[in-house]
């Protein structure tokens, strides 16, 4: 008997998803349960459980996404493969990323290549450095007192790679010429170093060597010309052990730094002397499947960091507010199989507040995350900067369009938006308007193969009344007038009447 129950709560899914456009409800309506970024003032899940974010992130506290964008359409692309992104702010509403990118990770034309963000739109990727026949991997890109450094990796392979820099005094236009690292010195591995109040940066590095995994820290006080290392950072008795750590300082005045390992687990190790020595490694209750992780300590003390959980398929941010000894999980990112790859997540809070997160993004494009963390009563004004942005219509923006988590509807794969939102839609073809001509309701039962039974069930739960609309008129103006009243930030209508929002 469960079967035509679960049908009939599918085929529900997909009545209530169509029925939003009609289906509003006063103030005391039931939330939806769905889990998507676009409703994370609501819940958050992990794959096994459902969590309330008023109650794991504190009252009137909310993790939103306000806009999310690839760097660049799937279609446009001039490599086959990208991989390793990071970004940096160079002013408010300015940024830059790298990434390496070629045939494949690894091969040959392997390159470094940066893409920049100003005036609301994405510049077209460009070389940044190349090795003829050598590749390159992870860049890094950090900017300090007056110039902006790019480190990277030069070398066959991660056994036997060259940690290298190149400088920029004017944003990222023009660079200095390539600087070689001392031997045995990478540079940061993959994460964003950290500058103490003395002028230290503290670089998280380590070592792949060929059976045995080992993090240690590279610390310069002269921007990169003279570097001490200290560690190792590893796990005992685990040869392959932790790599690519996340350095930040704890509000005691400790370091502390968050790894990928091998063993299941985001670990961490803390130093009590400012980073010449170093505890074990110890695995923290965050999942981690041997995948890259990023995080950033927020000017209100709080911890964010993006991470994948059982494959690198699912990414997700989960927040601390004591230092990392816990964790909360705040929004899910991606929600993949494990086919799929949403990995290596890059995370900066901007000068306005604004979080901002770069990942990779099934090998072919870099995504971008624009989100905040704040307190739902706070008059913020980098979210209400972050809503213009995504809510505006000039054609000099590029927005990402269509539903954050389209799983929600059930046949949002097969139709011609889909392709549309993920830019892989030719640009001169027209996406024709689905009209309500005839018995759609029929119709659309009928695709979807609804038996008699499946239906009854549907009319029991009391939705029947769907099967039984005749033909729809899209009334335009009652949409443009909803929309113009529409505030995502909330996700209510704010009408004459008082506020209402969607209930399914």
């Amino acid at each position: 008997m469960l079967k035509p129950y679960l049908l009939a709560l599918d085929c529900l899914l997909g009545l209530s998803a169509v029925a939003l456009s009609f289906n509003i409800s006063g103030p005391h309506s039931v939330h939806s349960n769905f889990s998507s970024p676009h409703n994370s003032t609501n819940y958050c899940t992990n794959r096994h459980s459902r969590i309330k974010s008023s109650d794991v992130l504190g009252d009137n506290t909310i993790f939103t996404v306000a806009n999310q964008d690839f760097t660049f359409p799937a279609d446009t692309r001039p490599f086959n493969n990208c991989h390793a992104s990071t970004i940096v702010e160079i002013e408010e509403s300015h940024f830059l990323i790298a990434y390496f990118a070629g045939t494949v990770e690894g091969a040959p034309d392997v390159k470094i290549w940066l893409q920049r963000y100003k005036d609301g739109y994405w510049s077209s990727p460009v070389v940044a450095d190349e090795q003829p026949s050598v590749p390159m991997w992870n860049p890094v890109l950090f900017k300090v007192l007056n110039q902006l450094i790019l480190f990277y990796k030069v070398g066959s392979g991660v056994q036997n790679w060259t940690g290298c820099l190149r400088r920029s005094f004017d944003g990222g236009r023009t660079w200095t010429e390539r600087e070689q690292l001392p031997g045995g010195i990478l540079g940061p591995i993959k994460n964003k170093p950290i500058l103490l109040d003395d002028g230290q940066i503290i670089c998280g590095s380590s070592v792949e060597s060929w059976s045995a995994w080992g993090a240690w820290v590279e610390v310069t006080s002269d921007l990169g010309k003279t570097w001490r290392k200290y560690g190792p950072i590893y796990i005992p008795d685990e040869d392959m052990s932790v790599i690519q750590p996340v350095p930040y300082k704890t509000e005691n005045g400790n370091l502390r730094v968050l790894l990928r390992s091998v063993i299941g687990r985001v670990c961490m190790s803390e130093s009590l002397d400012r980073g010449h020595t170093w505890s074990h490694a110890e695995p923290t209750q965050l999942p981690n499947p041997n995948s890259g992780i990023d995080g950033v300590k927020l000017s209100d003390g709080r911890l964010v960091l993006a991470y994948n959980t059982d494959s690198r398929g699912i990414l997700k941010v989960a927040v601390s507010y004591n230092g990392g000894d816990s964790w909360v999980d705040a929004i899910v990112l991606e929600d993949g199989t494990s086919d799929m790859e949403f990995s290596y997540p890059a995370v900066i809070q901007a000068t306005d507040g604004s979080i901002h997160i770069t990942y990779t993004y099934k090998r072919t494009q870099i995504k971008i995350i624009n989100c905040a963390l704040f307190a739902s009563k706070q008059k913020s004004q980098a979210f209400q900067t972050m809503l213009v942005m995504a809510s505006s219509s000039s054609s000099q923006r590029r927005c990402f369009q269509g539903p954050l988590y389209d799983t929600v509807f059930c046949l949002q794969a097969k139709h011609i938006s889909a392709q549309v939102f993920r830019h892989e839609r030719p640009s001169d073809v027209a996406a024709k308007a689905r009209r309500a001509d005839g018995n759609v309701w029929r119709e659309w039962a009928y695709e979807m193969e609804i038996c008699q039974g499946t239906a009854n069930y549907v009319a029991q739960m009391g939705f029947g009344v769907f099967f039984k609309l005749g033909n729809l008129r899209n009334d335009h103006s009652l949409l443009h007038a909803l929309l113009e009243r529409f505030r995502p930030e909330t996700h209510t209508f704010h009408l004459p009447v008082g506020e209402a929002m969607i209930s399914l």
